[in-house]
């Protein structure tokens, strides 16, 4: 996938769907100086499109699942990438 700002620069826009998140694991805990750290790990399978301004896809598959793996030492990062990369919504 190209980068999401050449993907605006085009018109294009990113459509990501997650289709199911597993092996949420908390990996490892510590406190350090700066305060506490959680190590947060989990696999999401996602559809992941880009269309361009007319609505025709122009990379990815909408059928075909993408599985990703992710691990965050930062709860900040993580609620970033939670809410702005995919869509998700925190509960």
């Amino acid at each position: 996938m190209f980068p999401v700002k050449q993907a605006e620069q085009m018109g294009c826009r990113y459509e990501l769907t997650t289709v199911d998140l597993d092996h949420v694991d908390i990996a490892g805990a510590t406190k350090v100086d700066q305060g506490p750290v959680l190590v947060i790990s989990f696999q999401t399978q996602q559809i992941m499109v880009v269309r361009d301004k007319k609505g025709i896809v122009v990379e990815g598959d909408v059928v075909r699942c993408v599985c990703l793996s992710a691990t965050f030492n930062d709860l900040l990062q993580l609620l970033l990438f939670l809410l702005s990369d995919g869509g998700w919504e925190l509960f």
